[in-house]
């Protein structure tokens, strides 16, 4: 057939991958200090929400029951448990619609969510839920592009500066022609997010999930 376009599709900007326990430090942890409701060290229990159909704990935690002992909101981060992230949910949204954390994502960080849709065969699909926003089962999931754009907020003094494939475009003169500039009003609005946040995510790196990444000389996060 006649080929329709030259590299039309990009796998960092056009593919959308489910984004799993990745998604917590941008819906659950980051706008849970912003909001005042946790720092690294807030007290919360390893302990489910609910039950599931079977009767059984929800969420787990890599397929372990959760023990029901208390641990800090940093350990929670660091070993990446599923039950200090829902827990920290359902107290951002005590009403259960979730929507503080479904806005921040949409509005503040600019990552496109399902807010509601029908399906053909009636079913109805949303990201305004426990288990997208707390563990990361997104409907259509996100792209690298909107990841390395939320997660940039947390080395930019909280702000998000958006994703841009260009800078500005200049003629031969040195004149602008074409100017992209970042957005400087989104992003975390507590002082002290981003330090509370960059102290959680080096604690991964060097004792976590994410142990073993780091590199000699230069500070890392996960």
């Amino acid at each position: 057939g006649k080929k329709p376009g030259s590299r039309g599709f990009s796998y960092a900007s056009d593919a959308r991958r489910q984004p799993g326990s990745s998604i917590k430090p941008l819906a659950t942890y980051g706008p849970a200090m912003d909001a005042g409701i946790a720092t690294p060290d807030t007290t919360v229990y390893d302990r489910a929400l609910i039950q599931d159909a079977e009767g059984n704990p929800w969420p787990m935690n890599d397929g372990k029951y959760p023990t029901g002992r208390a641990m800090t909101v940093k350990e929670g981060m660091t070993r990446s448990l599923n039950t200090i992230s829902a827990q920290l949910l359902k107290q951002l949204t005590p009403q259960k619609s979730y929507e503080a954390s479904y806005d921040f994502l949409t509005s503040q960080l600019d990552i496109k969510l399902v807010g509601s849709r029908t399906n053909e065969d009636g079913t109805v699909q949303s990201d305004i839920d426990l288990a997208p926003l707390a563990l990361g089962a997104l409907t259509d999931g996100v792209t690298v592009r909107e990841m390395a754009g939320g997660f940039s907020t947390f080395i930019n003094d909280g702000v998000y500066g958006g994703t841009r494939t260009y800078t500005k475009v200049t003629d031969s003169e040195g004149n602008t022609i074409m100017e992209n500039t970042p957005n400087t009003d989104k992003g975390f609005t507590n002082v002290r997010t981003d330090y509370y946040m960059l102290d959680c995510l080096q604690n991964v790196t060097a004792h976590g999930t994410a142990y073993g990444i780091q590199l000699d000389g230069v500070e890392t996060g996960g």
